[in-house]
């Protein structure tokens, strides 16, 4: 069989449980034959052995159960760089890389230091690790098994100056701290439950309000008073949140970004002229 048909066999295989049938088929047959999708789209009617069309068949079967691509090939692209990813960690969103960019374009320090809190697979914090060499970063994490896949992506970059910390929150941190940045859990119950089986429950649920994590973070922050705390939210939060950081950083200057939409990001801060 040739990888025109077999691509054939995906696409129909998945146009009714995927909004991107055709996609999803190239880039699983290219991760089942160990190659890149340009390569396998230039060979079309190259043959597929027994054990590639296995490989993808094994791997369609996982997609039509809702599995995430992301999941099924092991990498993300997140800020133009390749990010490892397993069912421990979220798989990298767009909403994310707005943070980033609020980020790197504030007129910040040159040597700062800073803290992803949440880092997860460690996107944030590795990304601005590769974007701004001179930061002292370090990164927290809950869970060991996330903290394991931020140490294999450091190692796939070759970025090994982040500082990984097994604790919550800010707990550990070395100080002073300049910068705070989070993607925290923000999800309500009934925003969970979509995404229920696939990513992990405790990098999404955030309470009954979504908050119950991104508050304590923000009064944790008040006792470090950095320069900046930039969070990602979901747009129903922004009152809430910016209340609270008025009440917790009231000298604090509040500024917002968004996705062409709706907010998903907001920061404080304190003398920073963006």
């Amino acid at each position: 069989m040739t990888v025109a048909t077999v691509l054939t066999f995906g696409r129909h295989a998945l146009e009714h449980t995927s909004d991107s049938p055709s996609l999803d088929a190239e880039l699983l047959l290219a991760h089942a034959c160990r190659t890149d999708r340009t390569s396998l789209l230039i060979e079309l009617h190259q043959g597929i052995d027994d054990d590639g069309r296995q490989r993808f068949q094994n791997l369609i079967a996982q997609r039509q159960h809702g599995t995430p691509i992301a999941y099924l090939t092991g990498r993300q692209e997140f800020f133009g760089r390749p990010f490892v990813v397993t069912p421990d960690v979220l798989i990298p969103r767009p909403a994310t890389e707005l943070l980033i960019e609020t980020v790197l374009s504030t007129n910040l320090p040159e040597h700062l230091s800073v803290v992803d809190v949440g880092t997860g697979s460690g996107m944030i914090a590795l990304t601005l690790a590769a974007e701004r060499p001179a930061w002292r970063i370090q990164a927290t994490d809950t869970s060991a098994a996330a903290l394991q896949v931020a140490h294999a992506n450091a190692g796939q970059l070759g970025l090994s100056q982040v500082r990984w910390i097994h604790h919550a929150l800010l707990d550990g941190v070395d100080r002073p701290v300049d910068l705070i940045v989070a993607n925290l859990p923000y999800l309500r119950p009934d925003q969970v439950s979509s995404l229920a089986g696939h990513e992990p429950t405790q990098a999404l649920a955030g309470g009954v309000d979504g908050l119950d994590v991104i508050r304590p973070c923000i009064l944790a922050a008040s006792a470090l008073m950095p320069l900046g705390l930039v969070l990602e939210i979901d747009p129903s939060q922004a009152p809430a949140v910016r209340a609270l950081m008025a009440e917790c950083l009231p000298t604090y200057r509040t500024t917002t970004n968004n996705d062409g939409r709706a907010v998903r990001v907001m920061a404080a801060w304190k003398n920073i002229n963006r």
